[in-house]
């Protein structure tokens, strides 16, 4: 209880002031920081804007050429795969053509046999 006495007391001595603002010289260095800091902020956003926009660029210059890279290295397997079928059409081609030759010898055989047959009949009717 004592010391609950002493301390209003004591409060009792001082008066009670509502804010004490700092002394001018303070608040000035105080709106100096704040500009700095602003200033430094401001200067920050800018250099990662730059950054992002020469990111921006890159990455899209980096997009060009591989499509690029992509759409010349496809054309050049449709020349290699035009080249390969091609090709390969013409030693179908050549199969092809060499089997009909078999083929239209073997009927020449046939139509010369049967020829021969026929004569042979005719002469044993006549």
């Amino acid at each position: 209880m004592n010391s609950l006495l002493l301390l209003t007391e004591r409060n009792k001595q001082f008066p009670l002031r509502r804010h004490v603002s700092p002394p001018r010289f303070q608040r000035v260095e105080f709106y100096q920081n704040q500009v700095a800091l602003q200033h430094k902020v401001a200067r920050h956003r800018d250099v990662l804007s730059d950054y992002y926009s020469q990111f921006k660029r890159a990455k899209e210059k980096t997009r060009a050429t591989k499509n690029r890279v992509d759409l010349l290295g496809s054309v050049r397997n449709d020349i290699e795969a035009y080249r390969n079928k091609s090709y390969s059409n013409e030693q179908t081609l050549n199969k092809e053509n060499d089997k009909l030759k078999r083929k239209k010898f073997k009927l020449k055989l046939i139509i010369f046999n049967c020829y021969h047959v026929l004569l042979i009949i005719l002469e044993h009717i006549f």
